[in-house]
């Protein structure tokens, strides 16, 4: 038999069927209320679970990226992934297995 590793009761692995996982990007604008919306709607697609795209600016890019602005943007890269930044009580509260 070939390993696998268990989420909850969920067997992974050769064998069993595959464990969909949603990809969720900054589509969600930085309003948590799409994001929720979102991730039910990722359920109902099927997905067990979703991997949100998190950000840390400021480690993340250099102070010249507040002054680049993309040909399909009106606003630096940097102030679009600020604005669709979620703090970490937000991040807690999305990671919730069965959101409200």
């Amino acid at each position: 038999m070939y390993p696998f590793i268990k989420i909850d009761n969920r067997k992974i692995g050769v064998g069993y069927p595959p464990f969909v996982i949603a990809e969720i990007g900054i589509n969600h604008e930085g309003n948590f209320k799409k994001a929720k919306k979102m991730i039910k709607d990722a359920h109902g697609a099927g997905a067990e679970c979703v991997k949100f795209q998190s950000h840390v600016i400021e480690d993340e890019m250099i102070p010249m990226a507040q002054k680049i602005i993309p040909s399909n943007a009106k606003v630096s890269i940097w102030d679009i992934m600020a604005r669709c930044a979620f703090s970490k009580s937000q991040e807690k509260k999305l990671k919730n297995p069965r959101p409200a």
